[in-house]
């Protein structure tokens, strides 16, 4: 598990770097909301993904990779915790360069904000009582359900 975790961060890493490179950084050729800092939407209640560590300090697999890609770029890593329901709208407004939020690709966002590749997977889950008659995403059909707030799964 660990090795595929980092195997997954260093083609992440590559990716992002070939994709901005570092030489763009240098020549400030990059359009960042301030020279020299790269600011990334998280929201930071997420784990594993963007949490805070027992110290209180921002940690996780999102950030730990946009903080590798900042130093890769020659720039400042800047957090900006938001919302996730408010990440598009965000993005969208320039209230940060880019995120690293987990967002499902779809056509509407598409039209909306520009994806990497994706490079990680997590699919949604049903999570039942042990005793639950429900065995399939069939037998919800009608009843009441719990959905992150504008995600593809609500």
């Amino acid at each position: 598990m660990k090795i595929k975790r980092l195997l997954c961060i260093a083609t992440v890493v590559a990716m992002m770097t070939t994709l901005f490179g570092a030489r763009a950084a240098d020549e400030g050729k990059l359009e960042l909301k301030q020279p020299g800092k790269l600011s990334v939407a998280t929201e930071g209640t997420d784990p594993p993904f963007s949490m805070r560590s027992a110290d209180g300090k921002l940690d996780g697999l999102e950030i730990r990779v946009m903080k590798e890609v900042a130093k890769r770029l020659q720039l400042e890593y800047v957090p900006v915790i938001t919302k996730w329901d408010s990440v598009l709208v965000g993005l969208q407004a320039n209230q940060f360069d880019m995120s690293s939020a987990a967002m499902d690709i779809n056509p509407a966002r598409q039209k909306a904000i520009l994806f990497s590749d994706g490079w990680i997977e997590s699919g949604g889950r049903i999570i039942i009582p042990q005793d639950s008659s429900i065995t399939s995403a069939q037998d919800l059909k009608g009843k009441r359900i719990g959905a992150q707030v504008s995600s593809t799964y609500a």
